[in-house]
């Protein structure tokens, strides 16, 4: 069977339909909509000229630190009972 490209692809900015349904997703499926923030509000480039004070140098600089503390928080790791 030929399916058309139109079919099967979608452009990159689109958010999906949300529906409440029985899904086998990782707990990575919900950061497409982080994904969809930090476009719509240039959360890096924020994230960037808040720390812009601080001394650079290092492996990692310190919006970048930031940035995985927010997606860590998102995902919901190290939340909860220990």
């Amino acid at each position: 069977m030929r399916v058309s490209r139109k079919d099967v692809s979608s452009a990159s900015h689109a958010l999906p339909e949300i529906r409440f349904e029985k899904q086998e997703l990782t707990s990575f499926g919900g950061l497409v909509l982080l994904q969809a923030v930090d476009l719509s509000i240039g959360l890096r480039a924020q994230l960037r000229s808040a720390v812009r004070h601080l001394p650079t140098g290092g492996a990692y600089s310190a919006s970048r630190i930031l940035l995985l503390l927010i997606v860590h928080m998102f995902l919901g790791w190290g939340v909860g009972p220990s």
